[in-house]
C-alpha cells in the first residue's frame, strides 16, 4: 500500500486597490500585528506582486486556519486593498532565474525606523524597477527559539548592551525571506537590490544570492521558507 501525503490547505487572495491608506504609525502597526499573528500561526504564508505588460499584480497565500480571514482583512486594511478569492495561487514560472537576499552579518545600521514612512512607496519602487515577466515573493513566517536567541546575542554585540532595544524583538516578530524572479540575474538583482533600499524600517544590510538549480526551476510559494 503506497504512502499518501496530502499537500497543506491553504487560502489564495489577489488584492486590489480600493482607496487610500491610512498612514497613521499606530493604526499600522495594529493592523501588521494582527496579521502577522494570524498569518504565521500555522506555518508560512507568502506575499507576491508579480509584473506583466498590464502592471502589477499583488497575491497572499496562507494556510487554511479559523484565523485567516481577520488576517487577510487587517493585510487588506494596511494597504487599502480589497481581498478577491482565489482558486490557485499564481504560476511564477514565467520568471526562472531565481534569487534571494541574505543577510550580510557584518553590517546593520540598526537605527532605520517605519515612523512617518510612506509604505506605498515599495509599490511605486516595485512599479518603476520590476521589468514584465518578473515576480517578487516575501515568506514570512515564526522565528524558531535558536533564531530568536543568535540574533538578540547578534543585537546584544552590535549594540553594546545585554537588553538591546529594538523592534526585531518583539514577541511578535517574524522572519522575512525575500525572493524575486525574472528572466535574467541582472534583472533579478536589480530587483533586489532596490526593494532591500526602499522597504521602511529595513536597516539590515543585505547581498543578493542565486540558489544552484534557480535559474530554470520553477518557485512554488508554499513551499518555501
Amino acid at each position: 500500500m503506497g504512502l499518501c501525503m496530502r499537500a497543506p490547505r491553504r487560502r489564495v487572495w489577489r488584492l486590489t486597490k480600493s482607496g487610500e491608506i491610512n498612514d497613521n504609525p499606530v493604526i499600522l502597526k495594529q493592523r501588521a500585528e494582527v496579521f502577522a499573528s494570524g498569518a504565521t500561526a500555522a506555518g508560512p504564508s507568502t506575499l507576491v506582486v508579480t509584473r506583466d505588460a498590464e502592471g502589477l499584480r499583488h497575491y497572499a497565500i496562507m494556510p487554511a486556519t479559523s484565523r485567516i480571514d481577520s488576517a487577510a482583512l487587517s493585510l487588506a486594511h494596511c494597504v487599502a486593498a480589497r481581498l478577491n478569492p482565489l482558486d490557485e495561487a499564481p504560476d511564477l514560472s514565467f520568471g526562472p532565474v531565481v534569487g534571494h537576499l541574505r543577510w550580510r552579518r557584518t553590517h546593520a545600521s540598526i537605527r532605520a525606523t517605519q515612523a512617518g514612512a510612506d509604505i506605498a512607496e515599495v509599490s511605486r519602487i516595485l512599479g518603476d524597477v520590476m521589468p514584465d515577466g518578473s515576480w517578487v515573493g516575501a515568506v514570512i513566517r515564526r522565528p524558531g527559539m535558536f533564531e530568536r536567541r543568535r540574533w538578540l546575542n547578534w543585537l546584544s554585540y552590535r549594540m553594546g548592551t545585554r537588553r538591546p532595544t529594538h523592534h526585531s524583538t518583539s514577541e511578535d516578530a517574524v522572519v522575512t525571506t525575500i525572493w524575486a524572479g525574472s528572466s535574467s540575474k541582472d534583472d533579478t538583482r536589480a530587483v533586489l537590490e532596490s526593494l532591500a533600499a526602499g522597504l521602511p524600517g529595513f536597516d539590515l544590510g543585505t547581498k543578493v544570492a542565486f540558489p544552484s538549480g534557480g535559474a530554470g526551476r520553477s518557485w512554488r510559494p508554499s513551499r518555501q521558507r
